[in-house]
């Protein structure tokens, strides 16, 4: 519902002859280029556009599904490359290795899908707050009477929902945020977006057992309603990503000699050297590197995608 925003950021951009290179590089890492302007942040949306199957109760081969995605995606639709064929082993005659392929991954590998973010300014998130500290204030007791009625209901279903993933799936989840490693935080990440849906769906009037009980809860929800004029507006969802944090999980590949570990890293036939990654607070800055070695002035295949594209729609004909 709230991925629209992006499309016309899109649509904006294209209107407003947005540079190319402005244009790749806000959808790559806007997170990490400007995290407090709402028109940059929406176009890390580009990342919550893989595979995502909602239900699936193996959230770490899900995440291995969007990962790939997210590769396969960038390498065709900014550098004109298949690198998906290199991903599970080298080619005698293919220019891309194995290697290349999680190493452009690895690009990837600490992105977390936010839906605790707002398409707001740090002025009008502030407004908001107060806003909203004033409202609940004034419905705290309501509010109490509530959540003391409906919440055993509300947690059988949540934790209903909880036990579908294995042993592994449930710790995670059930540790504490900082105490989770990178990977376990994005793994953690897709169990608690089930459970949101539980908790966003729980109805508490077909829950309640008795008329009784059904009654008083319609009555406070109706005396609740009499304080929405002090409500603020609601921000806008961010359907955005960011980085789990300034540590990534790693990447790794298995081939017949075992499992290697791998770095960020760009094509070795183009770019044996290793990427300049800038030193950000909060982020690991992997995907900025990715997105300068991308959209730099001399790199011929993210350039000759976007000339072949214009010529395309122009002349009718790439």
């Amino acid at each position: 519902p709230s991925a629209w925003p992006y499309r016309d950021w899109v649509i904006k951009s294209l209107n407003e002859d947005k540079p190319y290179n402005q244009f790749v590089r806000e959808q790559l890492a806007g997170d990490e280029m400007a995290p407090d302007n709402p028109e940059v942040l929406i176009a890390t949306a580009y990342l919550r556009n893989p595979i995502y199957e909602w239900n699936q109760a193996d959230a770490r081969g899900q995440w291995d599904i969007i990962l790939t995605d997210i590769t396969d995606t960038t390498g065709e639709l900014f550098l004109g490359l298949s690198f998906g064929c290199a991903r599970c082993h080298n080619h005698k005659f293919d220019p891309i290795l194995q290697k290349d392929y999680f190493r452009l991954r690895s690009f990837f590998a600490p992105v977390q899908w936010r839906d605790d973010m707002k398409l707001a300014t740090p002025e009008q998130q502030q407004s908001y707050t107060k806003q909203q500290a004033e409202w609940e204030s004034a419905t705290a007791q309501i509010r109490a009477s509530m959540e003391a009625m409906v919440k055993p209901l509300r947690d059988k279903k949540v934790e209903f929902a909880l036990h579908r993933f294995n042993d592994e799936l449930r710790a995670m989840v059930h540790k504490k945020f900082e105490e989770r490693a990178p990977m376990e935080r994005q793994l953690a990440n897709l169990c608690e977006r089930q459970l949101e849906r539980a908790r966003r769906t729980f109805e508490p009037l077909k829950s309640l057992k008795t008329d009784e009980d059904k009654a008083k809860y319609t009555a406070l929800t109706e005396e609740l309603k009499k304080f929405d004029p002090l409500k603020p507006k609601p921000l806008m969802e961010a359907f955005v990503a960011t980085d789990v944090g300034p540590v990534a999980p790693s990447t790794t590949f298995k081939t017949r000699k075992g499992e290697h570990e791998v770095a960020p890293g760009f094509l070795t036939m183009l770019e044996p050297v290793e990427p300049e990654i800038p030193a950000l607070t909060g982020s690991t800055g992997r995907r900025t590197a990715l997105a300068n070695w991308i959209t730099r002035e001399d790199n011929q295949l993210s350039t000759r995608v976007i000339v072949n594209r214009v010529w395309q729609y122009h002349f009718g004909r790439g």
